[in-house]
């Protein structure tokens, strides 16, 4: 039995999201979107309208069974049928929302949900996509036509292509078992150190046990740990993370696989480039509407055999894949995101696996290997990562800017003070203000010192953190309507 939902239909495997609300996180991006449903739902449907629809149907494809699921956003009556209505938020409003277009995901996602609905019994009439302002007072309907043959074609062919998507990854399953009975040591002798660490890493590794390892520089530490774990990763079709805190060391672990890569590898390894060092534009937004690389990223992957031709080279550095990428006009970091899902080994920085904010965790599941080199450097990076600091001097000047950007009359919605800027002014000096209090505090009931120690008040700051949430999504739309 093939499971799957109407997404995983029209998304290509580790395709992130490419539209204007990209920068944001997923919790920023389901609130706002939710929200804007929430409204549309309350002002601008009937009594009979009905919200979240679940779908769920069983049929026979070909030589298996597949259940496809789905819980479409609304169905609106037209007549003696339904219209199958696909809710969509977005941060452009008045004449930008009127000349807006349909993406394609969204036009083939209505449709299928079209073609499940009907299948389940529903007369269904037509599909349309509404785009809605984040504040739920305007929308922009497009009516899609619901020719029920073309449709089922698409639902047929989509799942053929998940289909041989399934095939790929097993093929890539038994790949990957000969890869690893094939993997040699890669040089003649092995030295003492090494062979006790060697036996030691790949009992850790079969146990699934964690291991601490010291020895000194030039003892061969990187392939002693580097050859058990791989070849466990290729055995259990598992992920292998070699997280490191320079770039040297990952070079060196790029240069390592090389030399343990058997004739013939496919996808054994890669390096993952931190996003701002990968970019090739001048000033880094990622949103669809001002960045070329990011635009059409889905479209411009599935024609492309980028892909595919980085994985049967086995192993590829940054470089390689920033060459790559750019000949198809990609983001290099969102191509290597999706080259990572079908990697075996990911050669990173430390931030990738532990800092809280940029986490690859989508990667970092079930049945993943973790080799963290040259550790000593971790307790300093996760002091950093819980150790938030504020520069007043930098905090002062940036209430300044944001004051005068408040007042540019370019960015102004209805008054100055209603703009992002004005609100970031605020939320600053805010900030600022807690801590002048805090400091006459110290200072009127502690001896004069060089340093004060006080635990914060945190229910102010728990406060604040809902704030910057709201500030932060507004301030991303902000810079999707206004891309120059």
């Amino acid at each position: 039995l093939l499971r799957c939902n109407v997404r995983d239909l029209i998304t290509l495997p580790g395709v992130r999201p490419q539209d204007d609300w990209r920068p944001l996180r997923a919790v920023e991006r389901a609130w706002l979107g939710s929200e804007a449903h929430r409204l549309y739902f309350r002002n601008h449907t009937g009594p009979d309208y009905r919200t979240e629809v679940w779908l769920s149907q069983t049929f026979a494809f070909e030589e298996c069974d597949v259940l496809v699921q789905g819980r479409l956003d609304g169905m609106t009556p037209a007549g003696s049928g339904w219209i199958v209505e696909e809710v969509k938020s977005t941060p452009l409003r008045g004449d930008d929302l009127k000349a807006i277009r349909p993406d394609v995901s969204h036009i083939e996602q209505c449709g299928l949900y079209c073609v499940l609905a009907a299948r389940g019994g529903e007369a269904v009439t037509g599909g349309r996509i509404v785009y809605v302002t984040l504040a739920g007072d305007d929308f922009q309907p497009h009516d899609i036509e619901y020719d029920g043959a073309t449709w089922e074609a698409l639902l047929d062919a989509r799942l053929r292509a998940l289909i041989a998507r399934h095939e790929e990854a097993e093929r890539l399953r038994i790949q990957r078992l000969e890869m690893a009975a094939r993997m040699e040591f890669p040089f003649p002798e092995i030295r003492p150190v090494q062979a006790s660490l060697l036996g030691e890493a790949e009992d850790a590794a079969r146990q699934g046990l964690s291991m601490l390892c010291s020895a000194p520089t030039g003892a061969g530490k990187t392939i002693a740990a580097l050859y058990p774990y791989t070849r466990e990763t290729l055995r259990e079709n598992g992920r292998l993370f070699f997280a490191t805190a320079r770039i040297s060391q990952q070079a060196l672990a790029i240069e390592t696989l090389n030399q343990l890569a058997p004739k013939g590898a496919v996808g054994l390894g890669m390096q993952l480039r931190a996003k701002e060092r990968s970019c090739p534009r001048e000033v880094m937004q990622c949103l669809q509407s001002v960045c070329p690389y990011i635009r059409d990223f889905a479209g411009k992957l599935e024609r492309s055999e980028v892909v595919k031709d980085l994985l049967e080279e086995g192993v590829v550095d940054a470089d390689r894949i920033e060459e790559a990428a750019l000949i198809e006009e990609l983001s290099p970091y969102e191509l290597s995101i999706v080259l990572a899902e079908r990697m075996a080994v990911v050669v990173a920085d430390l931030n990738y696996v532990f800092d809280p904010r940029i986490a690859l965790r989508r990667l970092l599941g079930e049945n993943v290997y973790l080799v963290v080199d040259e550790a000593h450097n971790l307790p300093d990076r996760a002091r950093g990562y819980y150790s938030p600091r504020m520069d007043m001097t930098r905090m002062d000047q940036l209430i300044v800017d944001c004051r005068e950007l408040a007042l540019f009359p370019g960015f102004g919605f209805q008054r100055p003070e209603h703009t992002v800027f004005a609100r970031g002014a605020e939320l600053l000096q805010t900030v600022r203000d807690e801590f002048d209090r805090m400091l006459r505090i110290f200072e009127e009931e502690q001896e004069p010192s060089p340093f004060f120690v006080e635990r914060p008040e945190k229910e102010f700051f728990q406060e604040l953190a809902v704030r910057l949430e709201s500030l932060i999504a507004e301030y991303y739309l902000f810079l999707a309507g206004n891309p120059a």
